[in-house]
């Protein structure tokens, strides 16, 4: 009997912990947590007007690529592409834009000329803007991303011109063009990977920077306990802010069109 009351006694006191911590977690998210009734879902439509599904909340941002990597073509779709980089842009910026792209990306400005659709011909250039003015941030921030980036755009401008020749029929001799369509996509991979490379070699320098600060880090959480905050390496990991928002994986926000499309 002593020793089922001593099982018993363990038990409450391991429940009472796990209770205290949920009420530490419950009074952070509860005291931050907005009183008015939640907002009503509005239906979504389930299809573009090209007939293709729209990715619903929660779904992969791109389908069928496990390793996160983007196809050929979908630059446009970047983690940086926020909403407002989407915004038209003035006259001035746009000769800006034009000659940028002119220098980096002809083919594709190229093409811009041959959509027939006034709205969709303005996408495309806030789309062109968009890229341009991200490009110009990294440029500030990140000048070796930035490098990387702009040293790609003709690549990308390749794959762009030789995909629409081989998908439109417009080639004399397929095969060829599906050779030199085949190497430049693998110009196209070498510098994804490279630029991967950049951001493992800048994650390995901050792990090792953390290995040195244990116990601040130990620390740091004591802090949020006493000031009865949820410790810090109890709440859910996030991507630093520019891996959230940067070059690979952010909500899309314009419909996916088809690679060989501007």
């Amino acid at each position: 009997m002593k020793r089922i009351a001593r099982i018993s006694a363990a038990g409450l006191g391991a429940a009472a912990a796990f209770l205290a911590c949920a009420s530490l977690a419950w009074s952070q998210s509860s005291s931050t947590a907005p009183t008015s009734a939640a907002p009503t879902t509005q239906p979504q439509p389930s299809a573009d007007r090209d007939g293709r599904a729209f990715r619903q909340l929660g779904e992969r941002r791109f389908d069928g690529r496990a390793d996160g990597m983007r196809r050929p073509g979908e630059w446009r779709r970047g983690a940086e592409m926020r909403p407002e980089n989407f915004s038209e842009a003035t006259p001035e910026e746009w000769k800006e834009i034009e000659a940028f792209m002119q220098t980096n990306s002809p083919e594709r400005l190229k093409r811009l000329e041959d959509i027939g659709d006034d709205a969709r011909q303005q996408g495309v250039r806030n789309m062109f803007a968009a890229r341009y003015r991200v490009l110009q941030d990294l440029k500030e921030q990140d000048p070796e991303l930035y490098q990387i980036r702009v040293a790609r755009m003709p690549i990308e401008d390749k794959v762009f011109e030789l995909g629409w020749r081989l998908t439109r029929k417009l080639t004399d001799n397929p095969k060829e063009t599906k050779d030199q369509l085949r190497a430049q996509l693998r110009l196209l991979i070498k510098s994804r990977l490279d630029e991967r490379a950049i951001h493992v070699r800048r994650l390995e320098k901050r792990l090792k920077a953390d290995e040195q600060r244990v116990d601040e880090l130990v620390e740091a959480n004591l802090s949020d306990i006493a000031e009865e905050r949820l410790p810090r390496d109890l709440r859910p990991q996030l991507p630093p802010r520019r891996d959230r928002r940067g070059d690979e994986d952010t909500p899309n926000t314009t419909p996916a069109t088809p690679a060989g499309d501007p």
